[in-house]
């Protein structure tokens, strides 16, 4: 029972890049208190960061976040090119 349950979940699981836009887009909701608001982004952001699977290590983590910020600055063309050759770094 536990195998199907992880491969239904594994199936249906998001993308990185699904978590960085729940995780940009994350706001506290009115209902919520900031202490849930605060575990809720916390956990789309490591969602994020562990489907990028850049290790433990904070510069790969620094250079993560970097190359989502320049990229999503650039000209839509830019970014298309850049997201073709898929860089692990800047």
């Amino acid at each position: 029972m536990y195998v199907m349950k992880r491969a239904i979940l594994k199936r249906y699981e998001l993308t990185a890049e699904a978590y960085l836009d729940k995780f940009t887009q994350c706001r506290q909701s009115n209902d919520e208190s900031f202490k849930d608001f605060v575990v809720r982004t916390e956990m789309l952001l490591n969602h994020w960061y562990e489907r990028e699977e850049v290790g433990s290590d904070f510069d790969n983590f620094f250079d993560l976040v970097l190359r989502e910020q320049v990229v999503k600055s650039c000209p839509k063309d830019l970014q298309l090119r850049v997201l073709e050759h898929s860089p692990k770094s800047m």
